[in-house]
């Protein structure tokens, strides 16, 4: 068989260029407004950033459906998991303590073992504080009324709803590094990052914050936003 011939025969080469799979963060979200908050930032930064959103339906299930999706979620090609809770369950409902720290002893647990680091972050009480931070004008008024007045949204519903609310917690002067930043400067209780505790028992028992400000934020790590 000639040249010509075989190549008629066998047609191109059906070799492909190797895919190469990237590597992404896994952020999983309990609230809403939180998915649309980091959807947008994958998307207005696609290429730069891989993230994949896992949202969590809390309702009925709580802190305990957070653990069973992290539990079941996999490590491969994933760089590290961030792990978003409102704290708020924790202060109203006394069966969520218990539930609260078994999550928290998951994420130690993986933290000395694994090599994805898990980063449980917990926003005290709840996502509107932490959206109020990005301002530099926020000084620790009511988070609901301040995000309607400073933001301009009819309620505090449209806030929740509006899929662009990225955007809007990072212009006009706000920002996520505003928001960093302040909560840096805060105390940070427990940790669940890998060497803070050479222990390798379970942590002990979280009672919740030592503190009688209504607003102040708690971070399980050191790293927010």
């Amino acid at each position: 068989m000639s040249s010509i011939e075989k190549d008629c025969w066998e047609g191109p080469s059906l070799s492909r260029p190797r895919r190469t799979l990237q590597k992404k963060f896994l952020i999983f979200c309990e609230g809403r407004t939180e998915c649309r908050y980091f959807d947008e930032l994958r998307r207005l930064r696609r290429g730069e950033l891989a993230i994949k959103i896992e949202p969590v339906d809390v309702t009925g299930g709580g802190y305990t459906a957070v653990l069973d999706k992290l539990r079941k979620s996999s490590d491969s090609n994933c760089l590290a998991k961030f792990v978003l809770v409102d704290l708020d369950r924790f202060q109203k409902i006394p069966q969520e303590r218990e539930n609260f720290q078994k999550l928290l002893d998951f994420c130690q647990t993986r933290n000395r073992t694994a090599r994805i680091p898990h980063f449980l972050i917990v926003q005290n009480p709840d996502f509107e504080y932490v959206a109020c931070v990005h301002s530099p004008d926020y000084h620790g008024s009511e988070p609901a009324r301040f995000l309607v007045d400073q933001l301009g949204y009819p309620s505090i519903a449209d806030f929740k709803a509006d899929p662009h609310v990225y955007s809007v917690l990072n212009r006009d002067g706000r920002s996520c590094q505003i928001a960093a930043d302040t909560l840096r400067r805060q105390s940070c209780y427990i940790t669940t990052l890998p060497n803070r505790q050479p222990s390798t028992s379970k942590s002990p028992p979280f009672t919740g914050i030592p503190t009688p400000k209504p607003v102040k934020a708690l971070t399980c790590t050191n790293c927010l936003i």
